[in-house]
């Protein structure tokens, strides 16, 4: 009597998971296919061949320049949670001389491992935002100790603000940038 009543669960198990394997060979097609397309990276950041790289030319343009830069990926929960922070920071302080510019590591692990972000999925790394000033980093947040495991960081205003001293970097670039250049900016705020 129990054997009877098994045989048509065991069918049925089998329909559910043959069904899940293809969805997941199927979805799994489809990522590596997606992951292949290219994408325009954010102001500094230019596709050379297959990879995202740092635009020198770019840098070279005006190295006075500062670059804040958030590593990130799009299945990670933490990074779509800073994802209105940085953007908030980037409306808030950007300036021709002070850019705002993110880069998706799950696309791009050449460039994660390049700036030494852990872009695995278990890693405490992610999000990264890093700030850069004459093509070299200041300063990083989470940061990582001796034992290569990330410190934690809450990602909010304030901190972000205090942690990269984004209130006087911008003053400084501000008062970098031309009397024209000044007053569109001013211009331009007062029509948001």
């Amino acid at each position: 009597m129990a054997t009877s009543m098994i045989w048509p669960r065991l069918a049925e198990a089998k329909q559910i998971l043959t069904l899940y394997h293809s969805l997941n060979t199927l979805l799994s097609i489809s990522f590596l296919c997606a992951k292949g397309i290219p994408q325009l990276c954010p102001w500094i950041f230019a596709v050379e061949g297959e990879e995202c790289a740092i635009d020198s030319e770019e840098l070279d343009k005006d190295r006075k320049s500062f670059f804040v830069i958030q590593f990130y990926t799009t299945w990670s929960p933490d990074c779509k949670h800073v994802t209105p922070v940085f953007a908030q920071l980037s409306d808030r302080f950007s300036l021709p001389n002070l850019r705002f510019g993110k880069l998706d590591v799950g696309r791009w692990p050449k460039e994660a491992e390049r700036f030494r972000v852990n872009a695995h999925p278990t890693s405490r790394q992610l999000p990264t935002i890093c700030s850069f000033r004459d093509a070299k980093e200041l300063k990083r947040r989470p940061l990582v100790n001796e034992s290569r495991r990330a410190i934690p960081f809450v990602f909010n205003q304030d901190n972000c603000i205090l942690e990269f001293d984004l209130l006087n970097i911008h003053k400084e670039c501000l008062e970098r940038l031309s009397a024209k250049e000044r007053k569109e900016i001013v211009e331009e705020k007062k029509t948001r």
